[in-house]
């Protein structure tokens, strides 16, 4: 499932608006913009970032950016929060960092090639990706308009193996000190 989060305000709180497919092969678009393209942007101020959500832990991999137009700088973030927090409706950038958002990275002129993205293989069933959004960078590195669609993304799912029990781990443990003393 996916959505996309935009600031359309000047107090640069996200609300929510829908994606859709403008173009069979160019990737998601966001549906209540028209210039370029239904792009996600950052122009005027505005940062629309596409919110992918999963029924499962995953690990983002790789992006891949359909159209790009200008500059292809691209912020991610991952959730890590409580279930309450997971909707940045109503909230700033800024705040997202301290109620249950943690940054993947600010990635720099993408393109329009796959491209690795998250090295600290953060995982999470909620993600942010949009174009570049210097509330959510401590330094900013770049100040031109990006414009891009969302092609693909690529996962690995999260597998948690459950930790043996105490006690098998004595049984083995056990059994290995009466078969030395044999």
């Amino acid at each position: 499932k996916s959505h996309v989060v935009t600031t359309n305000s000047p107090d640069q709180k996200a609300t929510q608006t829908y994606v859709g497919n403008f173009g069979a092969s160019n990737g998601l678009g966001v549906e209540k913009a028209a210039t370029p393209n239904h792009a996600a942007d950052n122009e005027g101020g505005y940062y629309d970032m596409y919110m992918l959500s999963f029924d499962q832990l995953v690990t983002l991999n790789t992006i891949d950016l359909g159209w790009i137009q200008n500059d292809s700088d691209v912020s991610i973030l991952a959730f890590d929060g409580l279930p309450s927090q997971i909707s940045p409706a109503g909230k700033s950038w800024q705040s997202l960092l301290s109620d249950g958002w943690i940054s993947a990275g600010n990635y720099y002129d993408v393109g329009s090639s796959p491209k690795n993205v998250n090295p600290l293989n953060i995982t999470s069933k909620y993600w942010l990706i949009g174009a570049y959004n210097p509330l959510l960078d401590s330094i900013t590195k770049d100040t031109r308009t990006d414009y891009f669609k969302l092609q693909a993304v690529k996962v690995t799912k999260y597998v948690h193996l459950p930790e043996p029990a105490p006690f098998v781990l004595l049984a083995l443990g056990l059994v290995g000190l009466g078969l030395r003393r044999r």
